[in-house]
Parts: structure tokens; C-alpha cells; sequence
């Protein structure tokens, strides 16, 4: 068990915060995003003076003013949270080109994937209706930043002063009840899930173990896989590579066409695209040279092992007929023999009868 100087078990702290990465992953996000608020209202957003006009309680541009700065940074958070959700990419990819069909789970990554990113927007909601200065521009007839002590009598001061507090007094209130609904609403969906449920506790945290455990060995097995293949390859671009071939070797997998036979790396991706007829063992690497793999040299010895066999096979059928007409031609009274055919086995066979014994 690894402990530091002082004797705390730290791979115990770290089991723990990798237990809890989705909550401190969510805490993260709402201090980046009060770090946000705090910067723009301190240093980016000035409430326009407009002058009030008659019969109207709030000025009209003042207040689209101060409801693009409440709408346009919440979506452009949504869409940076979209964006940076792995949930979402793994759901889309594929989905109009999949082979055969899969469950229909689109109503489960629609809701997870927008519970997850309306994290952002409603914190950025939450923190500027709490902060209340876009609400006093878009609420009261002199903001703060507008206001002239030095002409304004005290008595229309104190007037001032005390709705520019009533307009972030509501504010305030329309923020906590903000965070209210969310809080609900998340532990209602929260419980109805974890209800409706068909797994037990102990059998979700083990799928949830088995999906890490499955993400390494996914790593470590391709890598073993395809690591001496791909070093064949490039030690075969290195000595008998062109220039066409370097070209087709730093082209992006997507510029490539499918049944394009000429490449180098990208053409494992071809052939693992959906409906590519060709194998990855078939595609040609380069035109002047091809890295012969494993398979390929097992394929190579089973060829030559055939043609020997067909070969051994021909010259024994020819010997079998030759006795055959040296004998009718001795007894002609005796029946026609039927020719002797010799089935000689290929190494292949022999290998494949010992296993099955």
C-alpha cells in the first residue's frame, strides 16, 4: 500500500477522488463559470444611460440590452458543454451507417446528454441573477453606474438607491428559486432512475469497474495487435517508399476514397469503415513493395503447400493410368481396370486431422 512520509494512504485518497470525479468535475465547472460572471460584469458589462422616456416604466433598450447578456453567454456555454460531452459523440457516430440494428436508446442519450450539459447555462443563470446587476439595467430608471450624486437631491437619491436594491432584491429571488426547481427536479429524476433501476447497487458499481478495465485492455490490446504491423509498414515507406507514397502517408483517413488501393496508414481506417468490402489484410501499402504479415506468410506457405500436394497428386494419377494401359495391353481378356487416383494430403489437412484426433 503506497503512503507518503507522514503515513496517509494516498492510493486509498486517490480511489476516493476517482470515486467522486463526477463531483468535483461539477464543482470545477461552476467556479469556472462564476470566475466567467465575475469578469464579465466587472469588466465588460456598462448598463447604457438612456434617458427614460414619458409613459414608459422600463426603457426598451436598456432592457434588450441586458437580456442578450443573460441569454447569448448561457448558450454559448450549452454549446461548449455539448461539445465537450464524450456521451454525445459516442451516441451520433455511426448512427446512419450501422450495420445491423442496435437498441433503441436514442430517448436515453437525449435526456442524459442535455441533463448534463444545461450544467453550465443554469449556473451562469443562476450567478447572474444572484449578482442582480443585469437585472437593475434592465429594471430601474437610473442604474448605479448612471447616477449623478452631485445633481440628484437626497430625497430623489434615497428613491433611487432604494429601487436600484428592490430590482436586485428580485433578482436574487428569482435566482435562488432558479436553483430550487434544478435542485428538485435533478433528485426527483435521481430517484425515479435509481428505482426504476433493474440492477442492484453492488452490480452497477461492477459495471462501472468493468467499463474502466475494459477501456485499458481496449489499449493495451491494440497496441499489441497492430504495433508490429504498422513498424513493417513504415520500415517498409523508409526503404522503398516514393514521393506519392509519403503524400498518401500524410493525407487526413477522410480525404481518402474507400476502394482507393494506394496508402499507407489511413488504409486500416478504410477498411474498418462501415460496408468496406475490403479487408485490412488485402489493401496494398505501397505499389512497389507489400509488408508481408503473419497472416500473409501463413497464407504464402498454405499456397506453396497446395501446389506441392496438386503437383505430387498429378504425377501419381499419371503413374496409376500408365500401369493401368501396360496392364490391359498384357491381359486384354481381363476387365478394364478404372483408373487409380492418389489423393495425397496437404500439410494442412494433416494439421487439421491431428487437431480434430
Amino acid at each position: 500500500m503506497a503512503k507518503s512520509v507522514v503515513g496517509i494512504d494516498c492510493s486509498g485518497i486517490l480511489r476516493v477522488i476517482i470515486k467522486r470525479i463526477r463531483y468535483i468535475r461539477n464543482l470545477v465547472v461552476f467556479l469556472l463559470v462564476w470566475a466567467i460572471q465575475a469578469a464579465v460584469t466587472g469588466l465588460f458589462f456598462r448598463c447604457p444611460c438612456y434617458e427614460v422616456t414619458p409613459g414608459n416604466d422600463i426603457p426598451y433598450r436598456r432592457f434588450s440590452y441586458s437580456i442578450l447578456w443573460f441569454v447569448v453567454p448561457a448558450f454559448l456555454l450549452w454549446i461548449i458543454s455539448l461539445l465537450l460531452l464524450e456521451r454525445l459523440w459516442r451516441c451520433l457516430i455511426g448512427c446512419r451507417n450501422r450495420p445491423r440494428p442496435y437498441p433503441d436508446q436514442g430517448c436515453h442519450c437525449f435526456w442524459t446528454t442535455l441533463g448534463e450539459s444545461l450544467q453550465a447555462p443554469v449556473s451562469w443563470l443562476f450567478l447572474v441573477f444572484i449578482d442582480g446587476t443585469f437585472m437593475e439595467c434592465s429594471m430601474a430608471y437610473t442604474p448605479s453606474n448612471c447616477l449623478d450624486t452631485a445633481n440628484t437631491t437626497p430625497a430623489n437619491l434615497e428613491t433611487i438607491l432604494d429601487k436600484n436594491t428592490e430590482a436586485r432584491w428580485k433578482s436574487a429571488v428569482i435566482g435562488l428559486s432558479l436553483a430550487l426547481v434544478m435542485m428538485a427536479s435533478y433528485f426527483l429524476v435521481l430517484v425515479c432512475y435509481k428505482c426504476c433501476s433493474s440492477t442492484s447497487y453492488y452490480q452497477s458499481s461492477y459495471t462501472e469497474h468493468i467499463q474502466n478495465i475494459e477501456e485499458e485492455a481496449f489499449a493495451d490490446a491494440a497496441r499489441e495487435e497492430n504495433y508490429p504491423v504498422f513498424k513493417a509498414r513504415w520500415k517498409a515507406l523508409f526503404q522503398y517508399g516514393t514521393d506519392q507514397d509519403w503524400t498518401d502517408a500524410s493525407s487526413l483517413p477522410f480525404t481518402k476514397p474507400v476502394k482507393k488501393k494506394s496508402g499507407f496508414v489511413h488504409s486500416y481506417f478504410q477498411g474498418m469503415r462501415f460496408g468496406a468490402e475490403q479487408s485490412f489484410m488485402d489493401i496494398e501499402i505501397l505499389p512497389s513493395y507489400r509488408a508481408v504479415t503473419r497472416e500473409n506468410a501463413y497464407e504464402n506457405k498454405d499456397l506453396q503447400a497446395n501446389g506441392t500436394s496438386q503437383t505430387h497428386m498429378h504425377n501419381a494419377n499419371e503413374k496409376a493410368s500408365k500401369s493401368d494401359q501396360d496392364g490391359q495391353r498384357r491381359n486384354p481378356q481381363k476387365k478394364k481396370h478404372a483408373t487409380r487416383k492418389v489423393h495425397m494430403k496437404s500439410p494442412h489437412e494433416t494439421d487439421q486431422e491431428e487437431s480434430e484426433a
